[in-house]
Order: C-alpha cells, then structure tokens, then sequence
C-alpha cells in the first residue's frame, strides 16, 4: 500500500484559487475534502480535520435574516405578487 498523497481535480483549480468568487471557493474546498475523505481509507490515512461547511440551505437562511429586504422579496415570489424577473433582479 502507498502513501496517501491528497489529490486536486483540475476542474477545480480555479475555484480553489478564489477565481469564481467566496462561495465557489468554499465549496470547492468541501468537495475536495470529501474527496480526499473517501480515499483516506484505501492508505490508512486518518483526517486530522473535518471541515464543517454551512450547506447552501444555511447560507440562504443566513443571507434573508441578515438582510429583511430579502425576505420581502422571497416572500413576494412565493405569493406570487411580483413578476418573476422582479423578485431575481
């Protein structure tokens, strides 16, 4: 068996580097880690971190309580009262 080297997608580079933006950024770390957790395993390799990233239901969550006209506008589009484009502009 060999030793554990961890591994980057190519495809996720850009993210990793902050290219894409905070959020990209987080996430593509996330994968990364469950990547490399998955693989772990197979050299016996034991993590000494495991992240603990907000999934994207609590980051929206977080978003409309730190911003009430969000809330307002989530509210209206589930209502129906304003036109979709309104509510994503």
């Amino acid at each position: 068996m060999g030793k554990f080297k961890w591994q980057i997608n190519a495809s996720a580079v850009g993210k990793l580097l902050g290219f894409f933006g905070k959020f990209a950024q987080n996430q593509a770390v996330a994968e990364n880690w469950r990547l490399n957790l998955k693989r772990m395993p197979r050299f016996g390799a034991v993590p000494s971190f495991i992240p603990d990233a907000p999934t994207a239901d609590e980051v929206i969550t977080h978003e409309i309580e730190k911003e009430p006209v969000y809330a307002e506008t989530l509210t209206a589009a589930v209502q129906r009262t304003v036109k979709p484009e309104a509510a994503i502009t």
